[in-house]
């Protein structure tokens, strides 16, 4: 569209299929065949810190979702930080002097509320880590919701169930040894 917000040219609908949000979608012109489509691709060249932190900030810290969430950092990662040689990214400015808006709890999600705000370095660290302690993405085992907090409230009570268990365990024992002894 220019200026005006008229249309100067239609670009042919691309599929959104599972993990496009990954990558950077941009319109490209091929001369050869005049047409224009859109191209599912990777940043190419220096981007700025602010770009990227944008970019992060679209993305949920604590759901493993592979559109939105950390389940698919490894291809943000990727397809949004060019690296050098050496691996340095290819980036102008510090992830950690950007700041960016962020939910505060799981169940903002919903309501789209975001309170907190964080660097978009801490976010990057965050996606990561979460990534990686699920295996590289993909739901915790045994979390509802994918919350840590709600694996460790299961193994809590299945001990306790394994506890409650023995001590009916031996006291049933002991209530056998005390009528055998009666009789």
């Amino acid at each position: 569209v220019n200026a005006a917000n008229e249309v100067q040219v239609e670009v042919p609908a691309s599929t959104f299929v599972e993990k496009d949000n990954s990558k950077l979608w941009r319109i490209q012109y091929d001369g050869d065949t005049a047409t224009w489509s859109i191209q599912k691709d990777k940043v190419v060249g220096r981007v700025f810190a602010s770009f990227v932190g944008k970019v992060l900030e679209g993305y949920l810290s604590c759901s493993a979702n592979v559109d939105n969430g950390y389940g698919v950092f490894d291809l943000v990662n990727e397809n949004f930080f060019e690296r050098l040689e050496g691996g340095t990214w290819n980036v102008e400015g510090n992830l950690s002097d950007v700041t960016i808006n962020d939910f505060e709890y799981v169940a903002d999600y919903a309501s789209g509320t975001k309170n907190a705000t964080v660097d978009a370095y801490s976010k990057h660290q965050m996606l990561e880590a979460n990534y990686i302690a699920m295996g590289g993405g993909g739901p915790a085992p045994f979390a509802l919701m994918g919350s840590t907090t709600n694996t460790l409230l299961i193994s809590m009570f299945a001990i306790s169930l394994i506890g409650i268990g023995f001590v009916s365990f031996l006291a049933l024992r002991k209530k056998r040894e005390q009528n055998k002894n009666k009789a």
